[in-house]
């Protein structure tokens, strides 16, 4: 479904905007269109939120010289930068402008139509942390309530106003090992779970740790019709020891493909970052993680048997201090060979090195002999 993004609020939560009229499919590749033309976008925002911005903040003197008053005003203030502008809004302004724009697109029916029956999607980002801060007695969803005071929690649970959905996550960790482990989870034990919980066969898929074909995690969506029934939309299983090289919306992790095809200095950089996210590593410990979303009843009904329910997992564990050297040398004989070595297989090597986001001596062994080299 066509969205925009709407607004923050606190940093911590995103509001989008989402027209339910706008749903298409490309015509190329019958797949759904969720981002709208740039054309539509501005007039959404000068027909629809300037105007109604006019209205809404009109009684309270002194804010109309810091609204913008066309798209192109709005690009050329903001420059460069990527952080989109924002304007702040109270409660009840935040009310009222709603109802200005109902009103901006009912007035002006024939350019707005397409906007019309649109609702909104607040989605919460970086908040895991705080539903692990928990006292005793109280359950994650109650610290929750208590920690995120500014959200109405009544009217969110209340399924007439809209659906909420909320993520419960089950964590394993290695707990006062006498030296750090990593945990990796078993795929075969992973499948059959995802077969019995009735996965969808489109939308899944597995990621395989390094070269090992049977660790890693998976994610899925639910099949339509569990979905129905059991209000689960989804689930992933994932390794912990990800968060030691995650870079929140970064598309490229070591560096882009340009600069890896190039093997330039950027690229070196970044294997120079993993090489250190990879020692720092190995005097800590990583767990594993489930979790599933869901409708919030949902979720709620679980906290209460979750924990009594929860079996011995499908998990591997092995001495952290042993595996992040392995791959920290690895990428280190990458660097050395670079600057040694050149040759016109290098911009291959680098682009699967990359591509994998992990170092291996498989890999790295392959180009050595490609290029009739001695072995790292």
């Amino acid at each position: 479904m066509p969205f925009g993004y709407f607004g923050e609020a606190s940093q911590q939560f995103n509001l989008y905007v989402f027209f339910p009229r706008m749903i298409h499919k490309n015509t190329n590749n019958n797949r759904a269109i969720t981002i709208m033309p740039h054309e539509l976008q501005d007039l959404w925002i000068s027909e629809a939120i300037f105007k109604a911005l006019g209205s809404a903040l009109d009684n309270y003197p002194g804010i109309a010289e810091y609204l913008p008053h066309s798209t192109e005003q709005l690009r050329w203030k903001t420059g460069d930068r990527a952080r989109r502008p924002t304007i702040a809004l109270a409660p009840e302004s935040l009310a009222s402008l709603l109802l200005s724009i109902r009103h901006e697109v009912s007035q002006n029916y024939d350019l707005l139509s397409c906007f019309e029956s649109f609702f909104f999607v607040l989605d919460a980002r970086g908040i895991k942390l705080l539903s692990k801060q928990y006292r005793p007695g109280e359950t994650p969803f109650q610290a929750l309530q208590r920690i995120v005071p500014g959200l109405d929690w009544t009217y969110m649970l209340d399924r007439e106003n809209g659906e909420l959905y909320l993520d419960l996550g089950v964590s394993f960790h290695p707990i006062n090992t006498p030296e750090p482990m990593v945990g990796l989870w078993r795929l075969e034990g992973l499948r059959s779970s995802y077969a019995l919980m009735g996965k969808s066969s489109r939308n899944s898929k597995e990621y395989h740790y390094n070269t090992m074909r049977d660790y890693g995690g998976v994610k899925a969506e639910t099949s339509a019709y569990i979905a129905h029934h059991t209000h689960i939309v989804k689930r992933i299983s994932y390794n912990l020891f990800f968060e030691s090289v995650r870079q929140p919306r970064q598309q490229a992790y070591i560096a882009s493909l340009d600069n890896a095809i190039r093997c330039n200095q950027k690229y070196l950089d970044g294997c120079t970052h993993w090489i250190k996210a990879f020692e720092a590593g190995t005097k800590h410990s990583y767990g594993v993680r489930d979790e599933l979303r869901a409708s919030a009843f949902v979720v709620l009904e679980l906290l209460d048997v979750v924990i009594e329910q929860v079996r011995v997992p499908p998990v591997l564990y092995f001495l952290g201090g042993a595996e992040t050297p392995f791959r920290q040398n690895t990428s280190s004989k990458v660097i050395q060979f670079y600057g040694s070595q050149p040759q016109p297989f290098l911009p291959l090597l680098c682009d699967g090195l990359w591509s994998c986001k992990t170092f291996t001596v498989n890999f790295l062994s392959l180009a050595h002999k490609i290029m009739g080299l001695s072995q790292p």
